[in-house]
């Protein structure tokens, strides 16, 4: 795997991070940008296809645990960088396992609770947009 310099792992000095935290919570983040609870900025995305075909295929039988996949594999894999430093795809299992470790429970934390509220978010969207529909089928009626 490709090293990484420079980037805190949940051992490092928790003064720090918790400033760190504070300042980037300050700031307004884009929409691919988390803070994770140890103040490190983790940038996601989507890997393209091929890549995430190769990520399963990596995997092997572990990628029949859907629960395993869905909250340790997909999360750490979309983080693109961490506080700056680029994290290339992963090129094997072992690669894949210290990508979990570097984004460590914290980042993954972070990551799903920002997809869980893009999906919130978009449900709601869902609603309002049907709810107009039905205003103005009742409407024309």
């Amino acid at each position: 795997m490709p090293k990484i310099n420079n980037i805190k792992t949940s051992q490092d000095g928790a003064d720090q991070s918790a400033r760190k935290a504070a300042d980037h919570q300050a700031d307004v983040l884009p929409d691919d940008v988390v803070v994770d609870s140890l103040g490190r900025r983790l940038v996601i995305g989507s890997r393209d296809i091929v890549t995430e075909s190769r990520i399963i295929r990596m995997l092997g039988d572990a990628a029949m645990n859907s629960a395993y996949v869905a909250g340790y594999v997909n999360p750490a894999v979309m983080v693109l960088s961490i506080d700056g430093e680029k994290c290339p795809a992963p090129k094997n299992a072992l690669e894949i396992e210290a990508r979990i470790q570097l984004v460590g429970r914290e980042g993954i934390t972070a990551i799903m609770q920002k997809l869980l509220a893009d999906a919130e978010r978009l449900r709601q969207l869902a609603e309002e947009q049907q709810g107009e529909e039905q205003e103005v089928a009742e409407v024309k009626k």
